[in-house]
C-alpha cells in the first residue's frame, strides 16, 4: 500500500473511531425502540441524518480546510447529533 494512503486512511480512522462507538449506540437506540413499536422515531432520526452529515462534512472539509481529518470528525460530528436527537 502507498505509504501516503496509508497515512491518510490513519487520520481518518484515529478522527472517526468516536464515532464508530456512536454508530453502535444508534444501533442499539434503534433496536430498544423497535422493541416498543416506535422505529418511526429512529427512522425519522436516520433521514436527518444523511443531509446533516453533508452540512458538517462539507463545513470541516472545504470550508475548514481539515481535510481527510474533516471528514472523519464530520462523521463523529454527526453521529453524536443523532444520537442526542
Amino acid at each position: 500500500m502507498d505509504e501516503e494512503a496509508s497515512e491518510l486512511a490513519g487520520k481518518y480512522v484515529t478522527a472517526f473511531l468516536p464515532g464508530l462507538f456512536m454508530a453502535g449506540m444508534l444501533d442499539i437506540d434503534r433496536g430498544f425502540l423497535a422493541s416498543f413499536g416506535k422505529s418511526d422515531v429512529a427512522m425519522k432520526s436516520q433521514m436527518i441524518s444523511p443531509v446533516l452529515h453533508i452540512i458538517v462534512c462539507y463545513t470541516l472539509t472545504i470550508k475548514a480546510g481539515l481535510g481527510i481529518v474533516g471528514c472523519g470528525l464530520s462523521g463523529t460530528i454527526t453521529n453524536s447529533i443523532i444520537l442526542l436527537i
